[in-house]
């Protein structure tokens, strides 16, 4: 690990724009998430890979150095792992909406109607309530609100409205139904707003489709007590779109002046404050590192004292082993002459 201090962790963080405000849009947001894991990886973990590897990898990495150097209870460290186990869960909720939201994109480039246009992420606010519509989809015969849910087990819309999956965990405690109403209530009526400044004489038909996303290769079962909502899966969406029909229909310079204001509403996106202060989190996790990369230059540096030291005494051994041989070795000549000469006397006397 290389040795920064944490304000020069901070400093990088700062230069990079991780988290500098405390408001974004989600999708901002996400964006941010992903830098915060980028940089995490590149301190703990480094090499090229670093772009490649999840925040839980870096935890366990983290988790692993602070063991090596009995440090997992250090308070800065237990700190600064819980500051990641945050981010790292704030990422996993993320980007599972988020793989959702691109599957059920990716399914635009099959709509066929050349009509057809989309709107991500739109934000409405009436001064009262407010909303979020995942996409809205403009045709020559009206508006298709879409509500994606992203799944990988079997759904149950039950009798009161609310999604269950494995028919007991539910999305929302609200009914699914009185939620779409929300948004079409919220969505039509900016747009009536927009009808009469741009004098379109025409009704406002607005229609909603949840949108189940699953996995590549994962299949499940939906079963509808509710009966109120239609539904259908990524896969059958672009069929749906292209299905769409009502009794009016928007002329072309109609339909281009309808997206412009979608497309203006679409920019109006929602800050929202963060529940946590990224501002403590990321000297959380400056402190943790500086204290782990100290840790392991001293380690480093203790290793080196000591491998020096054992050379300087395995030299000294050397030498001491050396003389030791030698004074053997004159020992066993005096002894040899000794006993040569003690020999020779004793056949004299005799």
């Amino acid at each position: 690990m290389k040795k920064y201090t944490a304000n020069e962790i901070m400093a990088e963080m700062n230069d990079k724009q991780i988290f500098v405000r405390k408001d974004y849009t989600y999708i901002e947001y996400v964006e941010q998430l992903i830098k915060f894991q980028q940089f995490a990886a590149e301190l703990f973990v480094g090499g090229d890979n670093a772009q490649s590897i999840r925040m839980s990898e870096v935890v366990s990495r983290c988790e692993t150095i602070a063991r090596e150097y009995n440090l997992y209870y250090n308070p800065k460290i237990t700190t600064g792992i819980k500051a990641m186990k945050l981010i790292n869960k704030e990422i996993s909720v993320a980007m599972a909406g988020k793989c959702g939201e691109d599957r059920v994109a990716n399914t635009y480039q099959y709509v066929k109607r050349p009509d057809a246009r989309f709107y991500r992420n739109v934000y409405i606010n009436d001064g009262v309530d407010e909303t979020e519509l995942d996409t809205v989809v403009l045709t020559k015969n009206g508006f298709i609100i879409l509500e994606i849910k992203n799944a990988k087990d079997d759904i149950t819309l039950a009798a009161d409205g609310r999604i269950l999956f494995n028919n007991s965990t539910c999305y929302h405690d609200i009914s699914i139904g009185d939620k779409m109403d929300k948004k079409r209530r919220l969505l039509r009526s900016r747009l009536e707003k927009e009808f009469k400044k741009h004098c379109i004489d025409k009704p406002i038909i607005i229609d909603g489709l949840l949108v189940f996303s699953t996995p590549t290769g994962v299949r499940i079962n939906i079963h509808d007590q509710y009966k109120k909502e239609n539904y259908c899966f990524r896969g059958s969406l672009f069929n749906r779109i292209d299905g769409y029909d009502s009794n009016i229909e928007y002329s072309v310079d109609e339909l281009d002046v309808l997206d412009e204001v979608l497309q203006h509403i679409e920019t109006e996106q929602k800050r929202f404050l963060l529940k946590y202060n990224p501002e403590e989190i990321k000297i959380a996790f400056a402190e943790a590192f500086e204290t782990l990369a100290k840790s392991s230059i001293e380690e480093k540096n203790d290793a080196i004292k000591i491998s020096s030291i054992n050379k300087h005494n395995l030299q000294r051994i050397s030498r001491i082993k050396s003389v030791a041989a030698f004074a053997v070795a004159s020992i066993g000549i005096i002894s040899g002459v000794g006993l040569g000469m003690a020999s020779r006397i004793n056949k004299i006397n005799l």
